[in-house]
């Protein structure tokens, strides 16, 4: 049994995450030139911290994501509140913080790169 690609599904998703981290490139873009009007550090140096901040801001996310799951104390306070089903739900935000991990690890870099070529 053949299963058939929508690639059209495909496509529109990616250019809604290009469109996103393009808009995400700019205001980073564009805050980091406006601190650097205001300070003393050059252009260059912020966007390099900016985007080494942005990759941290998403390891973070995964590294607490993970950690919450597998905390033994967290999960028994889930079920002593009376809570239907709280390990489903930890679970199913495991996958969301992976992507905003790969979003925030691929701006990050590609402003590192930007910074580069300043």
């Amino acid at each position: 049994m053949k299963t058939s690609i929508n690639w059209n599904i495909i496509k529109s998703k990616l250019i809604k995450y290009i469109k996103k981290l393009i808009i995400m490139i700019l205001i980073t873009i564009v805050i980091t030139f406006i601190l650097s009007r205001f300070t003393n550090l050059g252009f260059k140096n912020l966007l390099e911290y900016a985007s080494l901040a942005i990759i941290c801001v998403g390891a973070l996310s995964v590294l607490g994501g993970s950690k919450m799951v597998m905390n033994t104390q967290y999960n028994y306070q889930k079920f002593s509140t009376g809570r239907t089903n709280p390990t489903k739900s930890d679970l199913s935000l495991i996958p969301d913080s992976y992507r905003f991990c790969i979003f925030m690890g691929i701006s990050g870099t590609i402003i590192y790169l930007i910074s580069l070529i300043f």
